[in-house]
């Protein structure tokens, strides 16, 4: 850094007031795509008084609706199973108060109803087990929702909401099932078999087809075992199955769920896939099945180990196969999605939410998160687990906050080939432009694991906008809620840590503080606690370019019949000139000593002694103020010696002793004298946040050729 640009660093911090905004809301179902980049900053929402703005929580889907009816106890178990199977498969015949209008790209797996009616087949009533059995019979079966060639039209019809539907009757089995197997490597025998499945009239490049998307998930169960034996330090016990069928690709990709029957996992992928999808898919369901050796189970009354297992799973396609990106899908949600709840399920919202999972392992180069994170979940609940698992969890969540800004030029993210431009966007970011004196005031609520963008801009006028002040008035003691800002400064970008900052303030005419953009990042670190405080931004005001200190001047010099030693030192107040580019006198109080005793340097046998002494104190007007400290293109000057407007304030006396010739005395008046520079040119360690600060000693040599040592000390801060 040249010591131009440290000197636009200098002074950060000013006494200030008053700070705000007001904000943009705009939410979109799970599949929504980003804004168009024509479409620039968010819809701004201004607030005359100060207020809550009401950004919009987790946009609702049948799934969540159900889930709310299930957890207050207005439906069953039963009929949340019920109505879960149909939001999947079949959406059109929902009771009208689950129906959401919009619809989703991916739907949400049903993982969690399928390990219901396993867990309850054996106790339920013949006519609920005809109903509800088909789902978790296995695909090889003619009975089963996903064998290949059913009418799943005909099975959701049969799901009643209240009563019971006629039982099922078996379907001739007209595919030709075949199977490949991996042998787990070091597992005595224990294997995954892969069933696959084709017509029989299909033909030999349609065999050939089905047995390489077989062959595929079996390349991807041995890639993804070892990495995920290694991570969790478990894995299933006992040889399971795998099958590759018809899962209604609208519906679903994969499942995977425990089976109470056969106590071991049960897995599924969707037969279309192929390629990176299939392979992705595969390591992201195989993942499941790990999970639930930790042991875990899905469970309807349990959403927030749900958002887990699918946050996790989603984040184990990138830590399987890190380059084809097939779970960058689900980023557009993300980004959008920064300010709701951070743990919630409704059937989109927990797959995307798969980067701070990311973010850990490849950023914070911490994988075993996600296994400390799972593990805790055991015992404890996911927020707490997720918050526990990882040191330091508030600091950390702040910097993933920054990285979730995701805009030029701070594109942090690095998930080769490339990682989407998307950045945070809708629901997350309010934005406001400041076109001149304004005042704009904000009342902010953070939901539990909420991130929230506010981006400002303002007039490049200085003249217009002289100083903007952002007064915080948070009080604020929970210790997981961070403040980051993003400032474009002049022309350069750089961030700040504002976590327990009331005020900040910029005045636009000194150097280093000519703010052009401000994103103000809040986070709440905390996944339990919805945090509430205002804040404001203001641009009313005007700034007082005004600095306060002192250069002190020490030069001695001893030897060779020599002694000498000044002190000189200035207090001043200075101001900012913004077309000299300097900060000038405003006022100078100064004072002057000097001791200096020769013997034999100008006439051997004789001795002087010379005293200074004096003080002074000035104002000066514009137009006649001295610069103290000059901005030049490539440097920053400290003037130590200023004009002054009187020039003779130092009374000088000399003693003059001549051997055998008697001594004599002058006084006169003069200005400090000394060997010390002009003015210096200050380093970027001189320069501090809030003041500039510095001590150089140097060597110097007298008009007698005498060599001595120089001082100078110097500090000016804000005040």
């Amino acid at each position: 850094m040249n010591r131009h640009a440290a000197f636009r660093r200098l002074f950060n911090r000013l006494a200030a007031a008053l700070l705000v905004l007001f904000f943009a809301v705009g939410i979109a179902g799970c599949g929504q795509k980003e804004p168009s980049k024509s479409s620039g900053k968010e819809q701004a929402v201004q607030k005359t008084v100060s207020q809550k703005v009401d950004r919009p929580d987790l946009p609702e889907t049948p799934q969540s609706r159900i889930q709310e009816d299930l957890l207050a106890g207005k439906i069953t178990e039963e009929q949340a199973v019920v109505l879960g199977l149909k939001a999947v498969f079949a959406p059109e015949d929902l009771p009208a108060e689950y129906k959401v209008k919009g619809s989703v790209e991916v739907k949400p797996s049903i993982n969690a109803e399928l390990q219901w009616i396993s867990d309850n087949l054996d106790n339920m009533a013949p006519a609920t087990r005809d109903k509800l059995e088909p789902f978790i019979l296995p695909p090889t079966d003619p009975r089963s929702f996903f064998y290949p060639g059913n009418n799943a039209e005909d099975y959701v019809s049969k799901l009643s909401f209240l009563t019971a539907g006629a039982a099922y009757a078996a379907q001739e089995d007209t595919r030709v099932w075949d199977k490949v197997v991996y042998e787990v490597p070091d597992s005595s025998g224990k294997s995954v078999t892969i069933h696959y499945y084709t017509l029989p009239a299909a033909s030999d490049a349609e065999k050939a087809a089905m047995k390489q998307r077989a062959l595929q998930v079996r390349e991807a169960i041995a890639t993804a075992w070892p990495k995920f034996k290694e991570l969790l330090r478990v894995e299933p016990d006992q040889s399971f199955d795998a099958y590759i069928t018809d899962l209604r690709e609208d519906a679903s990709w994969g499942l995977a769920w425990w089976n109470s029957q056969t106590r071991r996992c049960e897995m599924s992928v969707h037969y279309e896939l192929d390629g990176d999808k299939l392979k992705s898919t595969t390591a992201h369901e195989l993942f499941h099945c790990f999970q639930l050796y930790i042991p875990h189970r899905f469970s309807l009354k349990a959403p927030e180990k749900s958002w887990l297992f699918e946050a996790t799973a989603t984040w184990a396609e990138h830590f399987v196969y890190p380059r084809p990106n097939v779970e960058h899908r689900w980023l557009n949600y993300f980004f959008q999605s920064l300010y709701w709840k951070r743990v919630a399920f409704n059937g989109c919202h927990e797959y995307s939410n798969y980067p701070l999972f990311f973010f850990a392992s490849d950023f914070l180069n911490d994988k075993d998160y996600v296994r400390r994170t799972l593990a805790a979940a055991k015992t404890k609940d996911v927020a707490t687990s997720v918050m526990e698992s990882m040191p330091d969890f508030a600091d950390k969540y702040a910097k993933f906050a920054v990285y979730n800004w995701n805009k030029d030029p701070f594109l942090l993210y690095r998930d080769p080939p490339k990682f989407p431009s998307t950045g945070a966007y809708g629901a997350s970011v309010g934005s406001w432009e400041f076109k001149g004196p304004d005042l704009q005031y904000y009342d902010e609520l953070l939901r539990p694991g909420a991130m929230s963008y506010w981006h400002f801009t303002f007039d490049q006028d200085t003249k217009k906008i002289n100083k903007v002040v952002f007064n915080l008035m948070v009080n604020i003691s929970n210790p997981y809620f961070t403040c980051q800002a993003l400032l474009k400064v002049g022309n350069e970008w750089v961030v700040e840590d504002w976590t327990g900052i009331k005020e900040r303030s910029f005045c636009r005419e000194r150097p280093g503080e000519n703010l052009q953009e401000a994103v103000v990042i809040f986070a709440n670190g905390d996944f339990r606690a919805t945090l509430t405080f205002p804040f404001q931004v203001d641009t009313t005001q005007k700034c007082p370019h005004v600095l306060g200190g002192y250069t002190r001047i020490t030069e001695k010099h001893q030897g060779e019949g020599m002694q000498s030693e000044i002190v000189y030192q200035t207090q001043e107040e200075i101001e900012y000139d913004p077309v000299q580019k300097a900060y000038v006198v405003k006022s100078m109080t100064a004072s002057y000593s000097k001791n200096e005793s020769m013997e034999g340097q100008m006439v051997l046998g004789m001795a002087t002694r010379t005293s200074g002494s004096g003080s002074l104190r000035e104002t000066y007007s514009e137009g006649e103020q001295p610069i103290k400290i000059l901005e030049k293109p490539s440097e920053t000057i400290l003037m130590l010696q200023t004009d002054t407007k009187e020039k003779k304030w130092v009374t000088y006396t000399q003693t003059a002793t001549v051997e055998y010739a008697g001594t004599e005395s002058e006084s006169w008046q003069d200005g400090p004298t000394g060997f010390w520079p002009k003015n210096i040119a200050l380093t970027k360690e001189e320069i501090k946040s809030d003041r500039i600060k510095g001590r150089r000693v140097m060597q110097t040599t007298s008009e007698f050729g005498t060599k001595g040592e120089l001082v100078i000390e110097f500090e000016y801060e804000l005040k």
